[in-house]
C-alpha cells in the first residue's frame, strides 16, 4: 500500500509541503503540553508524512503562539480515495489559517468554495482547485472542530477565543488527489469517520 498511496504528481507534492508549512508557530517548550494522540477510523489506510525541519523552523518565525499547537500529515486511502490528511491542533485561533490561502500561494485557484452539511451538525468547506480557468485538478475540504461542535466559519473559532476557559480546536484539511464528488457516500463517510475519531481523540479515548 505504502509505494502505491505515495504516488501523486509533483504539484500535488509541492502544494501538500506548502500546506504544513502554514499552520501554524509551534510553542516553546515552556508552553507546550502532551500532543494529542490521533485515532484515526480503522478503515483508513494511512502512512505518515511528517512535517519536515525545515517547515518546523519556518512556523516558528510565524509569531506567538498560546499553549500547545501540533501539525500532522498522512497519506491516506479510503474506499479507492486517496489523497493526503494534515490535522492542525491548538488552543490558540492564530494557529489555524484557512487552507485556500496556501492553494492560492502555491498556484492552484479556488474555483468553487461552498458549505456543505455532511450531518445536521456537521458543516464542511468544500473546494475545487484548478490552474488558472481549467478544469478542476484536486477537491479539498475542511472545518475546524473543539470538543463540543464543528464548524467551516473561522469567525465561530476566533470567538470561542474569548471565553474564559477556551477549547482545543482541530484544523482538518483533506485534499485529494483528483476531483472526486463530494457528495458520494463514500466521500462523506470519511468525513463523517475522521470527526467521529477526532472526537474520540479530543475525549482522551
Amino acid at each position: 500500500m505504502g509505494a502505491r498511496v505515495l504516488q501523486a504528481n509533483p504539484l500535488l507534492i509541492l502544494v501538500l509541503a506548502g500546506l504544513g508549512s502554514l499552520v501554524a508557530p509551534l510553542p516553546s517548550p515552556a508552553e507546550a503540553s502532551t500532543p494529542l494522540q490521533w485515532h484515526l477510523p480503522s478503515g483508513l489506510s494511512t502512512e505518515a508524512w511528517p512535517l519536515t525541519s525545515g517547515e518546523l523552523d519556518w512556523l516558528t518565525d510565524d509569531g506567538a503562539s498560546l499553549g500547545n499547537v501540533t501539525g500532522n500529515r498522512w497519506r491516506i486511502e479510503w474506499r479507492g480515495l486517496s489523497g493526503s490528511l494534515l490535522i492542525v491542533s491548538s488552543s490558540d485561533w492564530r494557529a489555524h489559517h484557512r487552507p485556500e490561502r496556501c492553494f492560492t500561494v502555491y498556484g492552484l485557484q479556488v474555483q468553487t468554495s461552498m458549505p456543505e452539511l455532511v450531518e445536521p451538525d456537521f458543516p464542511v468547506r468544500l473546494l475545487e482547485l484548478g490552474i488558472e480557468r481549467g478544469q478542476p485538478v484536486y477537491s479539498a475540504a475542511y472545518w475546524l472542530q473543539s470538543p463540543s461542535q464543528v464548524t467551516d466559519d473561522y469567525a465561530a473559532r476566533i470567538w470561542d477565543d474569548l471565553a474564559p476557559q477556551p477549547e482545543t480546536w482541530v484544523l482538518v484539511t483533506v485534499l485529494f488527489d483528483e476531483p472526486v464528488d463530494m457528495q458520494a457516500p463514500d466521500t462523506q463517510e470519511l468525513f463523517s469517520a475522521l470527526r467521529e475519531s477526532i472526537d474520540a481523540s479530543l475525549e482522551g479515548d
